[in-house]
Parts: structure tokens; C-alpha cells; sequence
């Protein structure tokens, strides 16, 4: 990954993204912002430089996330990972890149034994719906206002609290930050809300 030769980085990439359903691309980015190679084909020239999430890595050398995205290279929803790529006096030579497939955060051990008529539902550091559980395709992407849980949630942060849920239900809700670097303001929020009666 140091000194990718394109066409073997990008073939090495889509080799490895065939078995990793939790992810929709692997690219690796120049300090330009330009994207070397990618597992998922590229028609024309692709530059990232302007993305948030790019510039995070390049200037405090360490890990970052995106909140929800359309995927530059891929076109569909996404959740970015980016990471630098260091030679050995710590100078960054390249971003690495991981676009998530957003589904994949619903796919949590346990969730399994959860009863019926809970909710699930993954928020981005701005309250955008990452995903939800159930109807996934119809929240997926929805913004802070049109969620109902998302003001309390991005306002306390973490806690436990009797909300009405994205379908008008009231559930008992506990949800928690989720910070890259310890200490950081929020990356996102997971919430689970059972259904049941209050007092019960």
C-alpha cells in the first residue's frame, strides 16, 4: 500500500471486498486528494480533497469517520472510514478508505433476541438516520427533523428515556455516543427501544 501500482492495488481491493459484505469499497487516496485505486470500478478521475472526512487524517494524522454520505466512487449511501497511510518518519503518503455498507450496523450480536416491536436505529454525529430496524430502506437517510427520537438523543447524548418512535409507538429507548478518539465530541449514536408500558 506504500507504493501502489494502480491496476494491482485496485484488482488487490476488489479481491478482498468480494468476501467483506460489511463494506461497499476499499480506495486509497493521495495528500491531493486524489483516488489511486479503488475496489469498486472508476470511470473518470475522482478527487476527494473537499470531503471533511479526508481532510481529518491529513491534518491531525489519525483516524476519522464520515457522517452519512453518497459515496463519491460508489453513488449509493454510505458511512466512510479513513485512515493515513504513514512512511517511517511519520510523513502521510496516502489516505486508505472504507465505505460501509449501512445495513451491516444493524447486523449486531444479540439483536436476535430482541422482542418483538423494538427499534434500532444508528444516527450520525448530525442526527441523519444511518440505519433502522425495521424498514431500513424507509429511514435510512432521514434527517435529524423528520426522526423523532434524533432532538432528545442529540441533545442528551446518552441516556434512557419514554419516546414515540419512527412509527408513532412509545418505547423505552436507551441509546449511547459513539467517539473515535476518546473524550472527542460524538462520531454517532446507536438507540434500541423496547415496547412496553410505562411503570411496567
Amino acid at each position: 500500500m506504500r507504493s501502489p501500482d494502480t491496476d494491482f492495488c485496485s484488482g488487490f481491493f476488489s479481491q478482498v471486498l468480494v468476501y467483506s459484505s460489511r463494506y461497499l469499497n476499499f480506495a486509497l487516496v493521495n495528500p491531493r486528494g486524489d483516488v489511486i485505486c479503488s475496489a469498486h470500478p472508476m470511470f473518470e478521475n475522482v478527487n476527494l480533497a473537499d470531503r471533511s472526512w479526508f481532510r481529518r487524517p491529513m491534518e491531525q494524522h489519525g483516524f476519522s469517520m464520515s457522517g452519512f454520505t453518497i459515496g463519491r466512487i460508489t453513488g449509493v449511501p454510505t458511512l466512510i472510514l479513513a485512515h493515513p497511510v504513514m512512511d517511517i518518519n511519520r510523513e502521510i503518503i496516502s489516505v486508505a478508505t472504507f465505505s460501509m455498507n449501512l445495513s451491516s450496523f444493524l447486523a449486531f450480536p444479540g439483536q436476535e433476541n430482541l422482542p418483538g416491536g423494538s427499534e434500532v436505529a444508528v444516527l450520525d454525529r448530525q442526527g441523519t438516520v444511518l440505519a433502522h430496524s425495521p424498514d431500513f430502506n424507509r429511514w435510512a437517510g432521514k434527517k435529524a427533523n423528520e426522526f423523532p427520537i434524533a432532538e432528545t438523543v442529540l441533545a442528551r447524548k446518552e441516556g434512557i428515556a419514554w419516546l414515540d418512535g419512527a412509527d408513532g409507538v412509545q418505547r423505552l429507548y436507551a441509546f449511547v455516543p459513539i467517539m473515535v478518539e476518546p473524550g472527542d465530541v460524538p462520531d454517532a449514536y446507536v438507540a434500541v427501544g423496547l415496547r412496553s408500558e410505562p411503570g411496567l
